[in-house]
């Protein structure tokens, strides 16, 4: 399982909070934590990895250009209006 920080727990919450959601604080750690092991956990990170090798193939990235790739990705998605 990956661990949030406190500060990373405490960003998301504010974050998240803006739109007035009825949480509690460890309602919104263990929300926070589910997400983060299931982005991190191997099956999707492997799904995410192969993905991106077939669709650049021949080409070849190596793991930090597949990380900034998604890093762009997410932050062009869900920033959005933001």
């Amino acid at each position: 399982m990956a661990v949030l920080t406190a500060a990373q727990l405490q960003q998301c919450r504010q974050g998240a909070q803006n739109g007035s959601v009825p949480w509690t604080k460890p309602q919104a750690n263990a929300a926070f934590q589910a997400i983060e092991d299931t982005m991190r956990g191997a099956t999707v990170q492997t799904a995410m990895s192969q993905a991106i090798d077939a669709a650049v193939s021949p080409l070849s990235l190596t793991v930090g250009q597949k990380r900034r790739l998604f890093r762009e990705w997410a932050r062009v998605t869900f920033e959005v209006g933001g």
